[in-house]
């Protein structure tokens, strides 16, 4: 049977007005309802801030040198010979006490000599013994011969009175006066020999002289056979063996002292100016009191070690200026001394310091009164180029503020200008710091902290190369 077609519309006319009906619906919904609005929140920025505290701080610096020992000693050959015996010891890196024996050198030559300028002392001395012989028997010839003078004057007197009564012949008068004539003349040569006997004793006594000093360098020469150690030393390059021939002037062996090393630190200029007390007085200074200029000066010096894990360090004292400025890094050389650098040395803990080392040495001036410290990573750089710092006002507002610096040290600076103890300074860096802006403050209890045991143990200006 065929199927009516006005069927099939009837089906689609049935179905179309609901939708049309549900379609209105929604029009007429949307229609009907308010737009929405938005409603904008400030941005709050979390920041880390910490109260500008005021403490008592040590100006410090640091830098570099290389390690010496206070006395350097080389062993030199003062005589000649051949080397007859070693300190079973002498070599190179060993440690010697003071007045070890390090080497002999052949005592013989000098052993005969001695011998021979001895015995030509003592025959000079003989010499001098005759002379005083002689001055003695010349003395009491003087004398006898004065009495024999004497006799032949009155012998002569009674001639010449018998010449006179007629009972002696002239011839016995002259031959009286002749033997008076004689014994005269013999007195006159006793008494010139006599005269030169203290001029043949200076001659000999100055020969002796010579001899004695000739004898005192001979017995110089052999005590110079045996090199002795004039301190407790480290031993350096040894330059001879057993039964080696050396010379006058050969340098034989080196040591190093032991009970004192130094360093000579070199430091920038400027940073060693903090370091001076401000009540110090260059001008007081005067050329006698320059030797004690670091006791005015009040430095005090710790030296570090720092070679990968193994870290040490070793109390110091400032022993003296350099005395030029280097022209290329116009850094000047603090010389610092440390005691006894081998006294704590323990083998694979704790090194002892020794000639060679490369250390850092931190110089510390006198303690300051309490100041204001700010930490350098809070610091920030103005449109003038005056340093600028982040504080927070009382309603958490973000405030540009520039500061007066005063001291310069690696982890803080001080504040002279700007700041007050106690406001908040932000130590963080906000990205974009604009004034003015909200934040939210974390307080930074650990790094306040921090900041005060720095300065408690003196924060340093590290300058200087580590070249």
């Amino acid at each position: 049977m065929k199927i009516p077609r006005i069927g099939k519309w009837a089906k689609i006319l049935a179905i179309v007005p609901p939708v049309l009906i549900g379609v209105g619906a929604i029009v007429m919904a949307v229609s009907g309802r308010e737009p929405p609005t938005q409603s904008f929140a400030e941005r709050v920025t979390v920041v880390r801030a910490i109260k500008v505290p005021k403490v008592g701080f040590t100006p410090t610096a640091i830098g570099y040198g290389t390690v010496s020992p206070e006395r350097e000693w080389k062993a030199v050959a003062q005589v000649d010979g051949r080397v007859t015996e070693m300190h079973p010891r002498l070599k190179t890196g060993e440690i010697l006490p003071a007045g070890a024996v390090l080497l002999r050198i052949d005592p013989t030559d000098y052993t005969l000599a001695i011998a021979e300028t001895d015995a030509n002392i003592r025959g000079g001395e003989a010499e001098i013994a005759e002379l005083d012989a002689r001055k003695v028997n010349l003395n009491n010839s003087i004398v006898i011969e004065r009495r024999q003078i004497a006799l032949d004057e009155r012998d002569m007197e009674r001639k010449r009175k018998l010449i006179a009564r007629g009972n002696v012949s002239a011839v016995a008068l002259d031959a009286a006066q002749q033997t008076l004539l004689g014994n005269r003349q013999q007195l006159q040569e006793l008494a010139n020999t006599l005269n030169l006997i203290p001029a043949q004793r200076g001659v000999i006594e100055g020969k002796l002289a010579q001899l004695r000093a000739r004898l005192d360098i001979a017995k110089l020469d052999l005590a110079r056979t045996n090199i002795t150690a004039p301190f407790a030393m480290r031993l350096g390059p040894v330059n001879v063996e057993t039964t080696q021939f050396v010379r006058r002037g050969e340098i034989l062996a080196e040591g190093s002292d032991m009970a004192v090393a130094e360093i000579a630190a070199q430091f920038s200029v400027d940073q060693l100016f903090p370091l001076i007390p401000p009540e110090f007085d260059p001008s007081a200074i005067t050329p006698e009191s320059l030797g004690a200029i670091q006791r005015h000066l009040g430095f005090s010096a710790v030296v570090h070690l720092r070679a990968g894990r193994l870290e040490t360090q070793w109390a110091a004292r400032f022993a003296r200026m350099g005395d030029t400025i280097d022209p290329r890094t116009r850094t000047i050389g603090v010389i610092v001394a440390v005691d006894q650098p081998y006294r704590k040395a323990r083998p694979g803990v704790r090194p002892a310091l020794i000639k060679g080392m490369f250390v850092e040495v931190e110089l510390r001036g006198k303690p300051r009164s309490a100041t204001l410290l700010v930490p350098r990573t809070a610091l920030h750089g103005s449109n003038d180029g005056a340093a600028m710092v982040y504080v927070v006002d009382g309603k958490n507002r973000l405030r540009r503020r520039n500061i007066g610096i005063g001291i310069e040290q690696t982890e803080f600076v001080t504040v002279e200008a700007g700041l007050a103890e106690g406001e908040l300074l932000v130590i963080t860096d906000p990205v974009p710091a604009i004034d003015g802006m909200l934040l939210k403050i974390v307080h930074d209890a650990a790094t306040e902290t921090r900041l005060r045991g720095i300065a408690a143990k003196a924060g340093a200006a590290k300058v200087g190369s580590r070249e």
